[in-house]
């Protein structure tokens, strides 16, 4: 299994500040059950992050991706159509970015047993979505496993580009960049890549 389909999903919801947090939903479930069973192995203490917005890295590769796709099903309800592909034995070789998967980080796991704990973590943190304190919650689960916080970074989306130091994500789940002239500013969607490095960290 080169790039591991994980989980495929529909879902037709009404509110769009529950579309907005889906993704975290699904990146803060997907690290939950990597982190549990890679770290859980004995002297195991891989540096597992999150990757605005949608990446889980280990020791700074990528290693899995989540997508979110949204379409108008009526005029009040959006369907939204989520995917997680995981490089759970093999990864493959990309130029733009260094990646990984599980195994070479010693998870002794298959496809299956991801999906379980990853069918756990989602039943548990799904329900958060619906509520203002609820989101909240997984915006601050989000940050506690959050890569590069603190650290300057640049984000590109069409012909705009923002850099700055990655201060926050906001309550609409924005990445919020302090640029160098004091000013604060919030990105919805981008890539997002390191300063002074060419190689891209998130696509």
């Amino acid at each position: 299994e080169i790039l591991s389909g994980l989980v495929g999903s529909e879902m037709c919801i009404r509110d769009s500040s529950v579309v907005a947090a889906l993704g975290f939903v699904a990146g803060v479930s997907l690290w939950q059950a990597v982190q549990t069973r890679i770290n859980a192995e004995e002297g195991s203490k891989a540096a597992i992050c999150l990757k605005w917005p949608n990446d889980l890295l280990i020791e700074g590769k990528k290693t899995a991706g989540i997508l979110l796709e949204t379409f108008l099903a009526t005029q009040d309800a959006l369907t939204i159509v989520l995917g997680v592909g995981v490089n759970i034995k093999n990864a493959p070789i990309v130029a733009e970015y260094l990646t990984t998967n599980l195994t070479a980080h010693g998870y002794k796991g298959d496809r299956d047993t991801l999906f379980e704990d990853f069918s756990f973590y989602w039943a548990k943190n799904f329900p958060l979505s619906f509520s203002a304190d609820g989101r909240n919650k997984i915006r601050e689960n989000w940050l506690g496993c959050a890569q590069g916080l603190g650290q300057r970074i640049g984000i590109k989306n069409g012909n705009q580009q923002v850099e700055g130091s990655f201060i926050t994500i906001d309550e609409d789940f924005c990445c919020v960049v302090q640029q160098e002239n004091g000013k604060t500013a919030k990105i919805a969607a981008g890539e997002v890549y390191c300063i002074g490095s060419p190689t891209k960290i998130s696509r």
